[in-house]
This record gives structure tokens, sequence and C-alpha cells, in this order.
């Protein structure tokens, strides 16, 4: 498997990176748009599919010193924009490319452009276009039984995992032509997709079509298979993103060397907690954010549990340097924010708990008043246990009616009183404006940020210091669900 990439002035980094797996068959890196994701996915897709790419940008018509020159152009394209005349270098387990076997390995690469690309489905097309290392790929294409299998495939995931009553059908037609049926809108279209679908299904319809694919691919090759996701969570709407990692680890978790690159935090944090807490005898993750601070890309690794209190031990260490750079603190305490809303999402079940600001705004912005979250000794009680309670009362024949108004006031009145969201409510609100204003910078790498940053972040420090003391002590969960 691969154990480490080390990339050297190649296309966004000029110093020497080393994305080491730590002895994990799977990697999860998050970062802000710009921080070297992409170059990352690039270098992986340059190692495995030189000859391809080589085919794609050079003519077969330039030759001997013409070809030579069009190759280094090409070439150079790729090394780092300040430094395009040095060459630059790819690692892979410590050898260089000239030496390292790729032979021994089967490379899917899905990025959001490949599922975001089609307005009809053919499936010839599309399956060509996708940066699979697999020669049965043509011979998927070829036999209409194989492809019809996917096909069925595909349609038991939308009606069995996603709840979606659309279906497909492979027409008999030469280019592989398939159509979409949704049968309660009596519709039956091959063309023109996006005007009668919504863009959501049509991208998990695709991404469900390129990883049945990659599933049927090679099945019975001893060659060690590699899934590399690039971005692809923002081509889908938030209501499909837990399914979908649930889908794949279900389905990839087991057999490939997973390697996952995202910008979408809630979705980094969604991920490793699904991981963690459901698939947690599948094989290991390491979990790293790449970010840029003055034109220098670093590397930061989750180790364990991440609290507050060892979080400022490593920002008082840094504040005492010569030179501090606070942009691993920064990302640190966004990410920890984040996994404080996610818990308290969840013991309160607010909806829609994939997305940070939804959470947010549901706690701060709402006019809605009979949100609750308690512990009563043992149990964690929130605003469906006191609907419980209440339709269990009056259901209840033995109060009498003149007594029912006052145990329902008892009820609610124990809910009110025993509340925790209107302590923690404050200290979200507060923690908002921190995210956007200081986090987000320094999540950015910005040079120019203010000189009072370092008494910013000791506020927010503070803050969620008093968040996590109380969604910890007051429900029990010292041991973070999200481990972060």
């Amino acid at each position: 498997m691969i154990k480490n990439i080390s990339l050297k002035n190649f296309k966004a980094f000029h110093n020497e990176i080393v994305f080491d797996f730590y002895d994990s068959p799977n990697l999860l890196i998050g970062g802000e748009n710009g921080s070297g994701k992409s170059s990352l996915f690039e270098a992986i897709k340059y190692v495995f599919f030189y000859d391809r790419l080589l085919m794609e940008n050079i003519s077969v018509t330039r030759v001997g010193d013409e070809r030579d020159a069009a190759i280094l152009e090409w070439r150079q394209k790729y090394n780092h924009r300040k430094y395009k005349t040095t060459d630059f270098v790819i690692k892979i387990n410590g050898q260089t490319i000239d030496y390292f076997d790729k032979s021994k390995y089967l490379i899917y690469m899905v990025s959001g452009d490949d599922i975001r690309r089609n307005d009809e489905l053919l499936l010839g097309n599309f399956f060509r276009n996708l940066y699979f290392g697999d020669t049965s790929v043509d011979e998927i294409i070829a036999d209409k039984e194989l492809l019809q299998i996917i096909i069925n495939t595909v349609n038991e995931t939308l009606k069995n995992v996603f709840y979606e009553s659309i279906q497909l059908e492979l027409t008999q037609s030469s280019d592989c032509v398939c159509r979409i049926i949704d049968t309660e809108r009596d519709l039956k279209e091959n063309k023109s997709l996006k005007t009668y679908f919504n863009e959501a299904k049509l991208h998990i319809i695709n991404l469900l079509l390129i990883l049945s694919l990659a599933d049927a691919c090679n099945k019975e090759d001893e060659k060690k298979r590699i899934l590399v996701l690039d971005d692809f969570i923002t081509s889908l709407d938030a209501t499909n993103r837990t399914l979908i990692i649930k889908f794949i680890l279900g389905k990839f978790g087991s057999d490939f060397q997973i390697i996952m690159l995202t910008h979408n935090q809630s979705y980094f944090n969604l991920t490793k907690y699904i991981v963690e807490n459901i698939f947690s005898t599948m094989p290991k993750w390491s979990y790293q954010t790449l970010y840029e601070f003055r034109n220098e890309h670093k590397i930061y690794r989750y180790e364990g549990s991440d609290d507050i209190k060892r979080i400022r031990d490593d920002y008082l260490i840094e504040k005492n340097k010569t030179t501090p750079c606070f942009e691993s603190i920064g990302n640190r305490l966004r990410q920890r924010f984040e996994v404080l809303l996610f818990e308290l999402a969840r013991l309160a079940q607010i909806g829609n708990w994939e997305e940070s600001k939804l959470i947010i705004s549901t706690l701060v912005d709402s006019s809605n008043k009979t949100m609750y979250l308690l512990r009563d000794g043992d149990k964690q009680l929130n605003s469906y246990d006191l609907l419980n309670d209440i339709e269990n009362t009056v259901y209840r024949e033995s109060i009498p009616n003149e007594r029912l108004r006052d145990c329902l006031k008892s009820k609610i009145e124990k809910y009110k009183n025993k509340d925790q969201l209107k302590h923690l409510i404050p200290i979200i609100r507060d923690m908002r404006i921190y995210q956007k204003v200081i986090l987000h910078q320094m999540s950015h790498g910005r040079d120019e940020l203010p000189t009072n940053s370092s008494k910013e972040i000791e506020c927010t420090m503070d803050l969620l210091s008093k968040m996590e003391s109380v969604i910890n002590k007051k429900y029990g969960v010292g041991v973070n669900v999200y481990t972060i």
C-alpha cells in the first residue's frame, strides 16, 4: 500500500512536504481551497496516469526534438509557479517515480468535476473519461450484460440506501445511452437532464455509477486497489452526505485503500465521526489538515482527542517563539468548535446537523423557544422527551381533567428550569463572531492578521472551554464522541 507521498516544487508546494499515512491504510485530509489538496490529487494522477496524460497533452504528430521540447514544456507546468525551471520531485514510499513500481496498484480517481460533467448519460464516454487504472473498464463498456449489472446495482442503491424513487434504464443503442425514469413525475429522459431533474439527484446518480464501476473492476486481481476522492462532496446536497459516507466506507472500506481530500470542515468531522463510531472495526485512518502560512505549506496531524487544555498548552508554546505561527492553533480551534456543535446537535436532536452553520442558525437565530436540553439523573433529555411526557400525561386516564393542566405545567417547568441550552446559546453567539472574523482568516494563512489576534485567540479558547465544560460535565460525554 501507499505509506507516504513526498512532493517538492510540485504545483502549490515549493519546499518538500511529506504526506505520511503513519501506518494507517486510509488518509483523510482537510484544508481550505488553495491549501494544496488538489496538488496532491494531481501528483497521484501524474504518477499513475503519466502515459495517458502525455497522450492527451502532446500530439502524436510531434516527433524528435520538437516532441522532446513539447514534453519538457508540459512537464514544467507542474513545477511551482515561481520556480518554473526547477524540476519537481515526487516520491512514493521513499522512491522517486522512476523507480516506484506502480504496476502493483490499481488507482481509481474521482473528483467533483467527474460528478458534475454530464447533462446526458452516455456511459461509454462517461466511463472512459474517468482516470481508472484498470483495463477491465473497456471490457465492461463493451459488455452490455456487465453494464446492466452496474445499472442494477445503482438502482438498488438509489432505492434502498438513498430512498430515491428514480431509476436508470440502459437503452439498446450502441453508445450505451442511459435514461432516467421518475414514475412519480411521469418522466423518462436521456437528454437535457438538468432541465428535468435537480442537480443533487444527477450528482448522486453520477457518483454511484462511478463507484459501482470501480467496485465491478478486476475484483480477482491481486493488485492493491486505491480509491482517491477529491472534493466530491461539494457536488452533493447535505441530506445525502451522511448516506454517501456510510455507503463508501461500507462498500470500499475493507478492500480498498482510501485517500479522501476535502475543503468542507463539516464533512471532515462527519467522516471522522462515522469512521470511529460506526466503522470502528475497519482499517485505521490518519486525519490531517493542510494549511499555508507565509507561502509555506504545513500539515497538522490529529492524534487522539483534542480538547481546549491541550490546544491552550500548544498555543502557549507557540506564543513564546520568536516568530509564532498560529495557523495550526486556529484550525484546531475551528475544528473544536464544530466538534462541540455536532455533539450538541446530536444530543438535542437538531436536524441538518451535517452543517455547522445550520446548527448555529437553529440555536441562535431561531424564534422557537421550545428547544430544551437537560440531564435528569443518568438520562439525557431533549424537546422530544418533553413531547413524549406530555403525550403520556394527556392519555393517562388516572389523571382527572381538573389536574391535567397542573401536571402538564409541572413537566414543562421541569425542562425550563434545568435547560442548559440557555447557558450555551450566548457562548455560541459569541463564537460565531470569532469563527467568522478570526478563525476564518487564520485558516487561510494570511500574513496581515491583526496584531491583537493572540488576545482574540485567548478569548476564543475561554469561550470554547466554557462550552466544552457544559457539554462534557452536564451530559457525561467527557470522552468526545467526535474525537479529533
